[in-house]
């Protein structure tokens, strides 16, 4: 079991409105075959699991290919979308056993965000019925995500600490993690050039670079060569594209960019985007993130894998206890064994 996945599970479940639309009803990949949205297949301590739960259990891990799952098998898909769904369900109960209460308003505004992000709720609505489950299904399990979330903030959270010198240890334990490349700070001017341009376009357009590159070695304010002339988003800032390492730009440009001293121009550079002129305006050496630096994100990064320690301890007793009944024929493969428990 990934307990990230549980207590992030409310971006796991919206993640379904931006990749998992391509199936058919019915019998489409990703959805447990043959099955009506609302059947119960399996009942956990007492609440039902619908075949809507699993199949949009399914679509998320399609669409973040979480532990490669996209590439599943279906059965194995199907396998994973239970245990996860049991997992939920379980941590869900556990949470309102401890007295808390989902944030209604909080549940209704992310549906409303997110029927308005595909173009309204009939739209929606739709989009949930093509993978294999209904908007009532889609608001439970934003319920039990809402209550997971809830009792971490409540009874999980409050009792982790992290200590300075739990912090010192991942730092010197993890020095690769700290590396900082050489950077540099530059400005360019972009002439674009369209995929499908043509010989004299392509030529037309590197006679205007080649005119700029000009203009700015004889020492035109290159800012405002840049807001006149480039094509790019940056023009609007002078082409500043501030401090970035090697790997953050396309090779050719790259290659350029690194090759210069602070205050030097390049010639024309040709990349995928178009041709660019080039002004580095600083440099930044490699080294070493200091601890200041990055204290607070360790912290943070020591909280949640604490938290994440202390959800696993729990679902692991709530998986013990639990009493899980499969409903009648199994769906697919790897649905839970009758009374027992779905995810060891």
């Amino acid at each position: 079991m990934n307990v990230k996945y549980v207590w992030t599970a409310a971006a796991l479940v919206a993640a379904m409105t931006v990749g998992a639309w391509a199936q058919a009803p019915g019998n489409a990949p990703g959805q447990v075959p043959n099955t009506d949205p609302k059947k119960v297949l399996l009942n956990v301590n007492g609440e039902p699991i619908y075949a809507g739960t699993v199949n949009l259990v399914m679509a998320s891990l399609r669409a973040d290919n979480v532990r490669g799952m996209a590439k599943a098998p279906p059965q194995e898909l199907a396998k994973q979308a239970m245990e996860r769904a049991v997992d939920s369900m379980l941590l869900a109960q556990e949470a309102r056993r401890r007295g808390v209460k989902p944030d209604m308003a909080r549940v209704n505004k992310e549906i409303q965000d997110l029927e308005k992000k595909v173009g309204g709720k009939d739209r929606f609505e739709g989009m949930l019925a093509q993978s294999g489950t209904t908007s009532d299904i889609y608001r439970s399990s934003m319920i039990e995500m809402d209550l997971i979330n809830g009792m971490i903030k409540k009874d999980i959270e409050p009792k982790i600490t992290v200590t300075d010198e739990e912090i010192q240890k991942f730092y010197d334990d993890n020095p690769s993690y700290f590396e900082k490349p050489e950077e540099v700070k530059a400005s360019h001017i972009l002439i674009k050039v369209p995929q499908d341009a043509t010989p004299e376009q392509k030529a037309a357009a590197r006679k205007k670079a080649e005119a700029l590159q000009k203009r700015a070695a004889k020492g035109e304010d290159f800012a405002t060569l840049a807001k006149e002339s480039s094509e790019g988003p940056s023009a609007k800032n002078g082409g500043e594209l501030g401090y970035f390492s090697r790997k953050q730009m396309v090779k050719p440009f790259a290659d350029a960019a690194f090759a210069l001293k602070p205050g030097q121009i390049s010639d024309v550079v040709e990349t995928r985007f178009g041709y660019h002129v080039i002004k580095v305006e600083d440099r930044k050496a490699a080294g070493k993130v200091s601890l200041s630096e990055v204290k607070e994100k360790i912290r943070d990064s020591l909280q949640k894998q604490k938290v994440g320690e202390a959800m696993r301890a729990i679902l692991s007793q709530l998986q013990k206890d639990a009493k899980i009944k499969s409903m009648g024929e199994r769906p697919a493969a790897g649905a839970p064994a009758k009374n027992a428990p779905a995810t060891k």
